[in-house]
């Protein structure tokens, strides 16, 4: 594993609410729901939110291009501005919020706008990752006038060149945005190091490389779950699509940024950045790569409380703590 260009320097007890695992398929699933038990009217109520304002602002801008310009317009130009310099900041709070929910923080729905915090580099993120898919398109496009020429003649052919190609875009397209998904939320997280656009953009790719495939895969199925709930009114889809992508989000977010040592949990007993064991040392500089790493001890001297406490707290059943991690108010209550 390489070592990052920016590590975590804070030491900031969390109290999360499910173990710190690999990240597979069925765990994301598991953490998504676990999630979305603990604050899922919090996330229902962002869902709705968005949906709401998008369809709201969407039509009127339609309204607006079509007023303009006629009914024949492909482009709205008006639509793919308010994607960048609104929807793009708007869309990093619920994942934001489900983030603090994983960590064991205590979330609000003000949190919605922490995106527009960062408003400036998080615009950027967006207008390079559009421009980019813009620019792919271009050899994409001659690809497929090329190969209609070749074929000319031959309609099967046509037809499977055709498909062969997008299901290419298709994954390209998906692989990229998973690898790229975390840039906005690397910028905008307070505990984060606040990276710049194009930083946050390498991060993002960096910290998703050993998982990349399974987050292709989990993104194929949220989307398949969420147009499926789109297509029955939308209801399902403010009551469990969108707090099911929220969920998902948010906790690989965390399990990838303390993995990587940007943002840790925990404290590790195994460099995450050399990966080297440091289980049975006493100090908090890995020997083999030199990385400063939290270690328990250190959460254990900054959380002011001792491992007995803690287990006597547990014995107990109750669910809060000296970390200020989260309350104890049954799932139902959470909202």
């Amino acid at each position: 594993m390489g070592r990052p260009e920016h590590q975590a320097m804070h030491i900031e007890p969390l109290d999360p609410i499910a173990n710190i695992e690999r990240v597979t398929f069925g765990n994301i699933f598991g953490w998504s729901h676990r999630v979305m038990s603990w604050k899922w009217g919090l996330l229902v109520g962002c869902a709705a939110s968005l949906v709401i304002y998008e369809f709201v602002v969407s039509f009127f801008l339609s309204m607006a291009i079509q007023f303009a310009f006629g009914t024949g317009v492909l482009f709205n130009p008006l639509e793919f501005l308010h994607s960048i310099l609104v929807i793009a900041p708007l869309s990093v709070g619920p994942i934001y919020i489900a983030a603090k929910i994983f960590r064991g923080q205590r979330a609000v729905f003000d949190d919605i706008w922490i995106g527009f915090t960062r408003w400036a580099p998080i615009v950027l993120i967006g207008f390079l990752i559009q421009a980019g898919y813009l620019i792919a398109m271009v050899p994409i496009g001659v690809m497929i006038a090329m190969s209609q020429r070749a074929t000319a003649g031959n309609s099967a052919l046509t037809i499977l060149l055709m498909l062969v190609l997008g299901l290419a875009l298709l994954v390209g397209s998906v692989y990229i945005a998973v690898r790229l998904y975390f840039a906005t939320l690397l910028c905008a997280d307070p505990m984060g190091p606040k990276l710049g656009g194009i930083s946050a953009i390498t991060e993002s790719w960096r910290i998703t490389r050993n998982s990349a495939w399974t987050l292709f895969l989990t993104a194929i199925v949220i989307s398949i779950i969420a147009g499926i709930s789109a297509a029955c009114l939308f209801i399902p889809l403010i009551l469990y699509g969108l707090p099911l992508t929220y969920g998902a989000a948010g906790a690989v977010y965390v399990i990838l940024t303390h993995q990587s040592g940007i943002i840790p949990v925990e404290g590790y007993d195994v460099c995450p950045y050399c990966e080297y064991d440091i289980s049975t040392l006493d100090t908090s500089q890995c020997p083999e790569c030199g990385s400063h790493v939290i270690r328990p001890q250190d959460l254990a001297a900054a959380s002011g409380y001792d491992t007995e406490y803690e287990s006597d707290v547990e014995s107990r059943g109750h669910r809060d703590s000296p970390l200020g991690g989260r309350d104890d108010d049954p799932p139902e209550m959470r909202i």
